[in-house]
C-alpha cells in the first residue's frame, strides 16, 4: 500500500521549490535592544519593501493606541520602499518615552493606496 502512494508523487516529476522574497514587507528598529527606563526615549526606524502609504501605531501598556506615522491625519505618508525612514514625534523629537511600566507594542502597516 505504501507503494501505491508513493508512485503518483514520483511520476508527478522534479519539485520546483518555491523562492520567497527574502525582504520582508516592514522592518522595525527599535533603539536599546527594545528595553528601556522609565521615561527614556524611544527611536524607531522603518523601511518598506516597496512603495506605499505608511502607518506606525504605539499601543501602550494601558492599551492606549497612538499614531506615530504620519504625525498628522494631513501629513504626507508616502514612502519609497527600500528607504530607511525614522519615525519622529513633535518638534523634532524621537517617536515617543518609554511608559514607566509595562510592555508596549509597535505597530506597522504599508499600503498601495492612501
Amino acid at each position: 500500500m505504501l507503494t501505491a502512494l508513493l508512485l503518483p508523487l514520483l511520476a508527478a516529476g522534479p519539485v520546483t521549490p518555491v523562492v520567497s522574497n527574502p525582504d520582508p514587507p516592514i522592518e522595525l528598529w527599535i533603539n536599546n535592544d527594545r528595553r528601556f527606563f522609565p521615561s527614556e526615549a524611544v527611536r524607531i526606524q522603518v523601511k518598506t519593501r516597496e512603495d506605499g502609504y505608511l502607518l506606525v501605531l504605539h499601543a501602550d501598556p494601558d492599551g492606549r493606541v497612538r499614531v506615530l506615522f504620519p504625525l498628522d491625519p494631513h501629513d504626507d505618508n508616502f514612502v519609497r520602499g527600500g528607504k530607511r525612514y525614522e519615525v519622529h514625534g513633535r518638534a523634532g523629537r524621537e517617536a515617543f518615552d518609554a511608559s514607566i511600566t509595562g510592555r508596549g507594542m509597535v505597530y506597522a502597516a504599508v499600503s498601495k493606496e492612501p
